[in-house]
């Protein structure tokens, strides 16, 4: 799965409050990225949610973080997988 596809899972399961925080900090290039991957998801089965949610809590993502440090686990899966572009 690629990586924007999976930080888009994420953004979903972090609930909107947390989501619009964490994009409100992102710049517009990431923004246009993220944005359509989110509108592409129709369907999530829980197993793919499960992995996602793991995939962030093994890079150090926490429910109790920040925006800003939510921010930095998003753009280290991102860099790390280099599936942004």
């Amino acid at each position: 799965m690629m990586a924007i596809k999976k930080a888009a899972i994420f953004f979903l399961l972090i609930g909107d409050d947390k989501g619009r925080k964490v994009i409100s900090l992102m710049d517009d290039a990431e923004i246009k990225q993220l944005v359509p991957a989110m509108r592409e998801l129709t369907t999530i089965a829980p197993v793919q949610q499960r992995q996602v949610w793991q995939e962030f809590v093994d890079l150090g993502y926490e429910p109790s973080m920040n925006a800003a440090d939510t921010l930095t686990v998003v753009r280290f899966l991102l860099s790390r997988n280099r599936k942004w572009e």
